[in-house]
């Protein structure tokens, strides 16, 4: 799941032109963080295999704990 995850973010950053995929992945952490809830991820994430582990909800839940400090 999380190499699938990162294979589409890449994808994402490639297709809108953004050649440093690095800095991407990483300011796209920082957007999750600070718009996406883990409750999202009910109609985000609908109908993955996945959801039901909550897994990706600790991970949103700790990306929101690691930039909470963060204003950018």
């Amino acid at each position: 799941m999380l190499t699938n995850s990162f294979l589409q973010v890449t994808e994402i950053a490639s297709e809108v032109g953004y050649n440093n995929v690095t800095h991407f992945h990483w300011v796209f952490k920082k957007m999750v963080a600070r718009y996406v809830n883990p409750d999202d991820l009910d109609y985000l994430c609908e109908g993955c295999s996945w959801l039901s582990y909550g897994v990706c909800k600790e991970g949103i839940a700790s990306l929101k704990e690691q930039y909470q400090d963060s204003k950018s």
